[in-house]
């Protein structure tokens, strides 16, 4: 059975670290040209680590998913990360690991 996994879509209010421009994601900032091809892979790179974790879960495989979730929340630890990450553990039967990951992220 498939099931439409839930987008996050690209920021829509990025602001460049160089000039401070408000833009949608991109790779050269509109205002001063900066390359902001890093930034961009690392967003990418976030959002195919949570749908893969996403998918892993909804298949059933919450094994697989713990390590996705980790990598995940080292590169981009945020609320969403944490989430997953927690649900991942609860998945395997690590209620303590679980219950540290949420407050730590508190």
């Amino acid at each position: 059975m498939y099931q439409k996994l839930p987008q996050a879509s690209a920021p829509r209010d990025f602001r460049c670290p160089t000039c401070g421009a408000r833009q949608g994601l991109a790779d050269v900032c509109r205002r001063c040209k900066c390359d902001l091809s890093l930034v961009a892979a690392v967003h990418r790179r976030r959002e195919m680590l949570r749908r893969q974790c996403l998918r892993r879960l909804g298949s059933q495989q919450a094994e697989a998913a713990v390590p996705t979730a980790e990598q995940l929340h080292t590169l981009a630890p945020d609320a969403d990360s944490a989430r997953l990450l927690a649900v991942a553990h609860l998945l395997c039967g690590d209620y303590p690991r679980a219950l540290r990951t949420l407050v730590e992220t508190a």
